[in-house]
Formats: C-alpha cells, structure tokens, sequence
C-alpha cells in the first residue's frame, strides 16, 4: 500500500500490526521485541500480545479525602445500587459519603 500509516491508523483490533515490507513477522518477532504470542479468536479486541508486561505485578493506590468520598458518593452508590451491590452501597454511606 502507499501509506501504510495512514492504513494503520484506521485498524481498531490488532494483536500486531507491521508496516511495510521491510518489516517482515520474522524481524518483528525475533529482533524488534513485537510480541509474538497473540491473541486470537477476536481477543484483540480486549487483550495485547504476550509480552514481558505480561509478567509484571502493577499496584494501585488511591486515596480519597472526606471531601473527595462525599463528592464521588453519590455515583459509587448509585453503581452498587444498580448492580445489585449492597454492601458496597453500605461501605460508601457508612464513611459518611451520603444516605443511604
């Protein structure tokens, strides 16, 4: 194709994308560090290759200020309500983040 970036641009679900036929699966695989390991059967569309991410631990840490919980209480209340949550509803209004 003429312009493979302009093509690349418009893939929505790739495991893996190569551009251009100086960029064979080989060089991606072997040289370049594009994960060889994909996913298939429309798990794209959800996931990313196998890579050494793949194999890392990531944390996540929050912190609300009472100010903070009164505001979001509301919504996170409304969710847990919705989906049929209620003890989550009960930890969000027990700390003060509105009735219940």
């Amino acid at each position: 194709m003429r312009d493979p970036a302009a093509v690349a641009a418009r893939i929505r679900h790739a495991g893996e994308i190569l551009l251009g036929q100086a960029t064979p699966f080989a060089a991606a695989n072997y040289a370049i560090g594009v994960p060889h390991a994909l996913p298939t059967g429309g798990w794209a569309a959800a996931t990313s290759g196998v890579s050494v991410l793949a194999f890392t631990k990531t944390s996540f840490v929050a912190r609300l200020t009472d100010a903070g919980l009164r505001t979001l209480a509301p919504v996170a209340a409304a969710l847990g309500r919705y989906e049929g949550f209620p003890a989550h509803v009960q930890a969000i209004t027990a700390r003060g983040g509105g009735e219940d």
